[in-house]
């Protein structure tokens, strides 16, 4: 049989994930590209809400491929996590002379900046020649546009008879008064207006504060609580279809299109010039406004 182009059936591949996000992506390259072997160095940085999710999801989808969790917070500097930080870089560096083809959620990753820093950018090389896995593309030797379609046939094929609900998700930017937190209420109260006849759920962000919570419970809406991430909606809310996906801002908007062609409603706001990270926002935003959606 005639290898495809982009597969890499002859040749093996490391997989550097370090949030869930980046987990469900991985997948996705996995079954795209096909390696001959897969090996996967799980980053951990905490005990949180993070780990948890990752967890979740290394049991449920990667439990059959050689796994490797690095418990490893950049942030620390102790002495326990360089001499981990160090073998975990040597393992890199030999797994790349082997052969095995480096595969990274992106060139900003905190892995990246731990190799970089590691070795005083001597294995450049080996970030240039490494590949990628995004919501947007999954590379090998072409940039292919990832549609989530292998997540997408496991968690859509026992769809059965759900009840479409409104979901609004909750942004960690509200945090960093990216949004005034007037506007903020305004936007969830609009979009449960306008889909009134559908059950509306809010799904918070891990960083959202308790007041604000209660303030959006005060006006009626239903606090959801889920363990794994709101991609795997169906795993963890099996009696509702998520028909329409609302948020100010959260890359889930993208992914959730994608998986269960849900109808994504984007509510604009007002955007203060100071906010940190404003430069991954718009482009997600960008990214998410290129797609077939409704601006409120």
């Amino acid at each position: 049989m005639k290898q495809i182009a982009y597969k890499l059936q002859n040749k093996e591949a490391l997989f550097i994930v370090e949030s869930p996000l980046q987990i469900m992506c991985a997948y996705e390259a996995i079954k795209t590209f096909e390696p001959k072997k897969v090996k996967i160095i799980a980053r951990l940085a905490d005990t949180g809400r993070n780990n948890k999710q990752m967890e979740l999801l290394i049991n449920e989808f990667l439990s059959d491929y050689d796994m490797q969790k690095v418990y490893l917070k950049p942030e620390s500097r102790s002495l326990k996590f360089v001499s981990i930080a160090f073998m975990l870089i040597i393992k890199v560096l030999v797994l790349s002379v082997l052969g095995y083809a480096l595969f990274i959620g992106n060139y900003r990753s905190k892995f990246a900046k731990l190799l970089r820093a590691a070795t005083l950018n001597c294995p450049q090389s080996i970030l240039e020649k490494s590949y990628t896995f995004s919501i947007f593309d999954l590379s090998s030797s072409l940039h292919i546009k990832n549609k989530f379609t292998h997540l997408s046939n496991i968690l859509l094929k026992n769809k059965g008879n759900r009840k479409d609900v409104v979901i609004f998700i909750g942004s960690p930017i509200r945090q960093i008064d990216a949004w005034m937190k007037g506007d903020y209420f305004k936007a969830i109260e609009q979009v449960k207006q306008k889909y009134k006849t559908m059950d509306f759920f809010y799904f918070p962000h891990r960083r959202e504060l308790k007041e604000d919570l209660d303030k959006i419970s005060s006006y009626g809406i239903q606090i959801m609580e889920n363990n794994y991430p709101i991609e795997m909606f169906y795993l963890e809310f099996p009696d509702y279809n998520p028909k329409v996906v609302a948020s100010l801002y959260s890359t889930a908007m993208f992914t959730m299109r994608l998986i269960y062609g849900s109808k994504v409603v984007m509510c604009d706001g007002v955007m203060e010039e100071n906010t940190l990270a404003l430069e991954r926002v718009f482009d997600v935003i960008k990214k998410i406004k290129s797609m077939d959606i409704i601006v409120c």
